[in-house]
């Protein structure tokens, strides 16, 4: 008998665990959130962040009962503010990334501090994440661009306005055919070179105004799209300092160089005394030209021009002129 309840005993101790006092319950009480940006677009803030689903112990939350998302002027305590802030609706309160548009009116010219919590399934809230501080201004509208092309590139321009000092302008651009335009450069000026040379490709053209908001710039609309498209027509610079030397049976050119990307070499031109200048002979790689074909005794007059690989030729350099010995 001893032997039986000792086994009981034993079984007992290994398979039915120990019994304590009952756990108390799960607060379910949400981790502060981390993940919080906010940014003025023309008249709004724009607010975004992410609830990660988890709890102060670690636990997995299902659901939510709400998101608490405030904005309001800056206060000397975040309790101070919560009570003054905005209450922004977020519905549904899912666990995921969330992005609210908030409009600013009534809000300019002031600090405006944005903050969120959540609120876990048994009414507790978490922790305030970390508040952002916008500086809240009157962003000026979409600018409005011209665009022209040139030697360098595509030039856009547009009026800088009545913007404050340390304004931006944000230039987005795209091929006709893409989806999306992508942000390419800042300017500090109201003008922007864009040295593309893509011959007959069409692009299309967006600018946006930063403004100095605090620490951070408001982003006014982007302008309306401006379609260029890019046709070298444009000849590179003439060629200078064309010298000549006379020898016996040639006159010796020199010149000096164009340093133009597309140049595909130059034209010699010549004329007898006081005639019409002509085509003599074409250089390319150098920039120095034999002119075997001439008389003793004679007087001679060179011009060179410059010519790019889609045949766009330049103006023709100051003349020269020289006699064969």
């Amino acid at each position: 008998m001893r032997t039986f309840i000792g086994a009981l005993c034993l079984a007992a101790a290994t398979g039915c665990g120990y019994v304590g006092a009952p756990l108390p319950p799960a607060l379910n009480i949400p981790q502060r959130v981390d993940v919080i940006n906010a940014s003025q677009q023309s008249g709004e803030l724009v607010v975004g962040f992410l609830i990660t689903g988890k709890t102060t112990d670690g636990l997995v939350l299902s659901r939510l009962r709400s998101i608490d998302l405030r904005a309001g002027p800056a206060a000397v305590s975040m309790e101070k503010w919560a009570l003054g802030a905005k209450q922004i609706p977020v519905d549904p309160p899912k666990i995921d990334g969330h992005e609210l548009r908030l409009p600013i009116a009534g809000w300019e010219n002031q600090d405006i501090v944005v903050a969120v919590r959540a609120v876990g399934p048994t009414g507790h809230a978490g922790a305030w994440s970390e508040p952002l501080t916008i500086h809240v201004v009157v962003v000026p509208g979409a600018p409005v661009i011209s665009a022209a092309t040139g030697p360098d590139g595509v030039t856009l321009s547009w009026a800088r306005g009545n913007t404050p000092a340390g304004t931006k302008w944000r230039v987005f651009r795209k091929k006709k055919d893409d989806a999306k335009a992508a942000a390419i450069a800042e300017a500090a000026e109201s003008q922007w070179l864009d040295p593309v040379t893509d011959e007959n490709a069409e692009f299309v053209y967006q600018v946006q105004t930063l403004v100095p908001a605090g620490t951070r710039f408001a982003e006014s609309e982007r302008s309306r799209e401006v379609s260029v498209v890019y046709k070298d027509v444009f000849p590179p610079a003439s060629p200078v300092r064309l010298t000549t030397i006379a020898g016996v049976a040639s006159i010796e050119l020199t010149w000096e160089p164009n340093h133009e990307p597309d140049l595909r070499g130059y034209q010699v031109y010549r004329t007898e005394a006081a005639g019409a200048l002509a085509k003599l002979g074409e250089v390319t790689g150098e920039v120095s030209y034999s002119d075997k074909a001439v008389e003793r005794g004679k007087r001679y007059r060179y011009a060179v021009s410059a010519v790019d690989r889609l045949g766009n030729e330049s103006k023709l350099s100051a003349p020269v002129e020289v006699s064969t010995p």
